[in-house]
């Protein structure tokens, strides 16, 4: 029996049991996260904040099957939650994903397909700055498919590529009168192709493609937002280098809206390395730089920047902690707006007995748009457990 951590920046108490069966090449974890929480601004709002408590059950069941040639694995999961306030933000999600991996030689197949049916809390997304909690929430279904190959090369002068297709679709399934215009479809293509200097150490170019169609624009607005977007990059990956290793992209990025034929260009970063400074200590930053879909009709899309610090410090055998800072600054083209978000953590792990650990959480939360009904400060604390079952 096997127990993972699942946790949340909202969540308080929590328990996993995960009960796992394992037959030759085959291996089956049936999980049940049951988790209770509280936060002082439950609807992220500028004024008027309401501290709220969640109770929230999540079940799931992973089975991996190892052959010779393929690998596949299945996930079912389902996550149900229950608040204080209103049974309006209550809501069960659930999500199915199947992957299948192959390899010959030096050559390996992926292929992939999820659905998923989620929600947008209120005060997020459609509903940000707005004042009345008391709708319906925003319902959506996701479904995607993935397609990967990849040479590996593993000795030094060496060449590696790998290719990716993938295609995204997202409906709205509640309030349809102003979800209707958040129905979107997504696809896209990446290729690389790098050369090993040593065994450890790469460098690579590559391209890639993405297409983004909303199905409906805003006639109130007059926007189009649906666009193709051009990636051009180069970088270099490296493992387990004096005590670090990671994988930095840097580039540019060409943009065109549809319909109109208007061009934007910037640049590109995508940005992870790991640092193991000692026995204890591990450490990890990521910073990237892109375009993404604008959830407001007024807006063009986003331009994305984010940064993320974490730290984590092993003290005994049996106390951990995590420290993590998150940066966040959205450019909404199109439109004179800029939110920019931080996201601070403190995490306390104690493992009480072989299979029984406890914890605590503290987070702030904070946006500073330069629209002030978008403003918020969000201050959540928690406590849990986590419970294995032999």
């Amino acid at each position: 029996m096997q127990v993972r951590k699942m946790l949340n920046p909202t969540i308080g108490v929590v328990g996993a049991v995960i009960c796992t069966a394992s037959m030759a090449n085959t291996r089956l974890d049936v999980e049940l996260d049951a988790r209770s929480a509280v936060t002082d601004n439950f609807y992220y709002q500028e004024q008027q904040e309401q501290s709220v408590s969640t109770w929230l059950v999540r079940p799931s069941v992973n089975l991996l099957r190892k052959g010779r040639l393929v690998e596949s694995s299945l996930h079912l999961g389902a996550e149900a939650a229950s608040n204080s306030r209103s049974d309006v933000d209550d809501y069960v999600d659930y999500t199915a994903e199947a992957n299948f991996l192959g390899g010959i030689g030096l050559q390996t197949f992926a292929l992939g397909a999820e659905f998923q049916r989620g929600h947008d809390p209120f005060g997020t997304v459609r509903t940000e700055g707005t004042q009345t909690a008391n709708q319906e929430l925003d319902l959506w279904e996701d479904s995607a498919v993935r397609l990967g190959w990849q040479r590996l090369g593993q000795l030094a002068g060496t060449l590696f590529s790998e290719v990716e297709l993938s295609a995204s679709q997202r409906r709205y399934t509640t309030n349809r009168s102003e979800t209707r215009f958040l129905d979107r479809n997504a696809s896209r293509g990446a290729a690389l192709i790098g050369y090993n200097l040593t065994a450890k150490t790469g460098i690579f170019g590559g391209a890639s493609y993405a297409d983004l169609e909303f199905e409906l624009e805003d006639p109130n607005t007059g926007v189009v937002r649906s666009g193709s977007a051009v990636t051009l990059l180069a970088g270099i990956r490296w493992r387990a280098t004096a005590k670090t290793s990671g994988e930095v992209r840097l580039g540019s990025l060409r943009r065109e809206q549809d319909a109109t034929g208007s061009k934007f260009s910037s640049d590109f970063w995508q940005v992870r390395v790991d640092w193991d400074a000692s026995r204890s200590d591990q450490l990890q930053f990521t910073s990237r730089q892109t375009v993404t879909a604008s959830y407001l009709t007024s807006a063009q899309f986003i331009e994305l920047r984010s940064h993320t610090l974490s730290w984590e410090h092993q003290w005994n055998t049996a106390t951990t902690s995590r420290v993590s800072g998150q940066w966040l600054d959205q450019d909404f083209v199109g439109i004179n707006e800029n939110d920019q978000t931080t996201v601070l953590s403190a995490q306390l792990n104690y493992a009480l007995d072989r299979g029984f650990a406890v914890y605590g959480r503290v987070q702030e939360e904070s946006r500073d748009s330069t629209r002030a009904s978008r403003d918020y400060d969000r201050t959540g604390a928690l406590v849990g457990f986590t419970l294995t079952l032999n």
